[in-house]
C-alpha cells in the first residue's frame, strides 16, 4: 500500500503553472483600495497646491492654512505610503512624487543647491539680520552680544519696546531706533525715511517702515525696516471655534495686509536702491498678496536656504513670515533661522553681496 504520494504528478503541467504565479497587488480589497490611493495621490497633491497657492490671502480656508500647521497634509501621503511598502513597493514612486509636490509649492521646503556653487569673498559681504523682539524684555543675551553671536553687519528689529533704549546707548556701532523698529549698524546712518500710514491706522492697521540709508565703504544703500498688521485675531477665533467671527477677522486682515504690502513695495520702489526691504511681514511667501508684490524681488531664505524656515514657531503662525528681501543690485549667499534668542520669533540671518 502507497502511503503518501506526490499530488502534484496528478495536476496537469498548465495547472501548476497557475499555482506557482505570484499572487497580484490588486488581490483583495486593501490592496485595491492601496492600488487606487497611490495612482491618484500625486494628482491630488497637485490640486491642493494649485488651490493653495491661487487662494491663499484670498479664501479665508486656505488663508488659515497658510499660516496653520501645513504638514499636516502629509499624513494622509505618509499613511498611503507605508501601506504601498508593505504591499507593493513600486507604489512608493507616485507616493514620493505627492510629497514633493506638497512639500515645495505648499510647505515651503527650500532645498538651499543655490548656495553649492555660490563664490564666498567675506570682504565683500554683507550679514543683515532681521528680528522681532516681542519688546526686548526676555531675550536671553544683551544686543551688542547677539550681534557677535550672528556675525552682522546691520541688525533690524522690530517691537523694541524697553530695547529701544539699549540700541540707542549701544557703543562702537551706528543706531537708531523709532516708531517701534530699531537699527544696529556698522555703517554711518545718514538719512532716515518714515513711510506715511496715517490712512493705515485710520482703518485699524500697523503697518510701519522706515528706510535708512546707511553710508557702506563701497557705496551708500537704503535698507527698510518693516512691521506689518499681524493675523493673530483671526487665526485664534478660528482656532476656539468662533468661525463665523475668526472668517470675517481673517478676510479684513488679509485684505489689510494686502494694502500694507503694496504700500510698502511703493515706499521702496520711490527711494530706489541698492535696496534691502527686511522686517516682520507678518505674510508667508506662499501668500497671493506676497507673490503679486514682491515677485520681483529676492527673498533670501526662498533663495539660499535649507528647510522651511518657520520664524514664528510659538505664535499664533507656524509659518516664515519675517524675510529679508533684496532689489536687483543684490546677490543671495546665504540665508538661514538663527537659534532661539527669547523672542517668539526667530532671526532671519541672510548673507548678501553687490553684483
Amino acid at each position: 500500500m502507497i502511503l503518501s504520494q506526490d499530488r502534484s504528478e496528478s495536476v496537469p503541467p498548465e495547472a501548476r503553472s497557475v499555482l506557482r504565479r505570484p499572487r497580484l497587488a490588486t488581490d483583495g480589497v486593501l490592496d485595491v483600495v492601496v492600488w487606487w490611493c497611490a495612482a491618484l495621490a500625486p494628482a491630488a497633491a497637485g490640486l491642493v497646491a494649485a488651490w493653495f497657492w491661487l487662494s491663499a490671502d484670498v479664501w479665508w480656508p486656505a488663508t488659515v492654512l497658510l499660516y496653520g500647521p501645513r504638514w499636516a497634509l502629509l499624513l494622509p501621503v505618509a499613511a498611503i505610503g507605508v501601506l504601498a511598502a508593505v504591499r507593493q513597493r513600486w507604489l512608493l514612486l507616485p507616493v514620493v512624487v505627492s510629497a514633493l509636490v506638497l512639500g515645495g509649492p505648499v510647505l515651503g521646503f527650500r532645498s538651499g543647491w543655490r548656495t553649492l556653487a555660490a563664490e564666498r569673498s567675506r570682504e565683500r559681504e554683507l550679514t543683515i539680520v532681521t528680528l522681532n523682539v516681542s519688546g526686548g524684555e526676555s531675550l536671553r543675551a544683551d544686543i551688542a552680544d547677539l550681534m557677535n553671536e550672528w556675525d552682522a553687519d546691520v541688525a533690524a528689529f522690530q517691537e523694541c519696546g524697553s530695547l529701544r533704549w539699549e540700541v540707542l546707548e549701544l557703543s562702537g556701532w551706528h543706531t537708531m531706533g523709532r516708531s517701534m523698529a530699531c537699527i544696529v549698524s556698522r555703517f554711518p546712518i545718514v538719512e532716515a525715511r518714515v513711510m506715511e500710514r496715517r490712512d493705515i491706522e485710520e482703518a485699524g492697521g500697523t503697518g510701519l517702515a522706515v528706510a535708512y540709508r546707511l553710508a557702506a565703504p563701497d557705496e551708500s544703500f537704503w535698507l527698510t525696516n518693516i512691521h506689518l498688521t499681524t493675523p493673530r485675531s483671526g487665526l485664534v477665533a478660528v482656532a476656539t471655534g468662533r468661525l463665523t467671527e475668526g472668517a470675517d477677522l481673517v478676510r479684513r486682515n488679509s485684505l489689510m495686509r494686502t494694502a500694507e504690502l503694496r504700500r510698502v513695495r511703493r515706499f521702496a520702489s520711490d527711494i530706489g536702491g541698492p535696496h534691502v526691504v527686511v522686517g516682520d511681514f507678518n505674510t508667508p511667501v506662499e501668500s497671493r498678496s506676497y507673490r503679486r508684490e514682491w515677485a520681483d524681488w529676492t527673498n533670501a531664505f526662498s533663495f539660499a536656504g535649507f528647510g522651511i524656515g518657520a520664524t514664528s514657531p510659538g505664535g499664533a503662525s507656524r509659518s516664515r513670515i519675517d524675510h529679508v528681501v533684496v532689489d536687483a543690485s543684490w546677490l543671495v549667499v546665504d540665508a538661514r533661522t538663527g537659534e532661539d534668542v527669547g523672542s517668539d520669533h526667530l532671526p532671519v540671518i541672510a548673507t548678501i553681496r553687490r553684483r
